[in-house]
């Protein structure tokens, strides 16, 4: 299992405050595609993902 590295954590979080959200999308999917990623280090991003989605999409 790989964690989640903390630059990849303060990427997104990056992203999200400039409200650049393909590239949360795009960043999410990179850590979708790490085979050695289990489900509950995913999960978090996923649930962020979806949310940020929705706020996008009110705007």
């Amino acid at each position: 299992m790989v964690n989640v590295s903390d630059k990849l954590r303060r990427a997104i979080d990056n992203a999200a405050v400039a409200g650049d959200y393909s590239l949360i999308e795009r960043l999410v999917s990179v850590i979708e595609s790490w085979d050695n990623v289990d489900d509950e280090e995913r999960r978090p991003y996923r649930i962020f993902m979806s949310r940020c989605k929705s706020l996008y999409k009110r705007t």
